[in-house]
């Protein structure tokens, strides 16, 4: 029953190409705030890093494209530190 529902939903196979987005916005909210308020880096870094490994254990997506998205997502976060702060 769990292979079939597995099969049904598409884990364990690659179902998408490119940046993550999840890991995207997952760092840019944690950079941000983190940059913000640094006290909160010690759960929202983590959450994260959460994000991540998720996305690469359930082969949604590949490391690289994981390590693209959460570059973006703390570019993100850089810029729109420097432009609020």
């Amino acid at each position: 029953m769990a292979a079939a529902l597995a099969a049904f939903a598409g884990i364990g196979r690659l179902t998408t190409r490119g940046r993550s987005a999840p890991e995207t916005a997952a760092t840019a909210v944690a950079a941000t705030l983190t940059l913000w308020e640094p006290g909160l880096g010690f759960v929202l870094v983590p959450v994260a890093v959460g994000v991540a490994v998720s996305r690469v254990t359930l082969r949604v997506h590949h490391i690289s494209d994981v390590l693209a998205g959460a570059l973006l997502g703390l570019a993100g976060a850089v810029g729109a530190s420097r432009l609020l702060f």
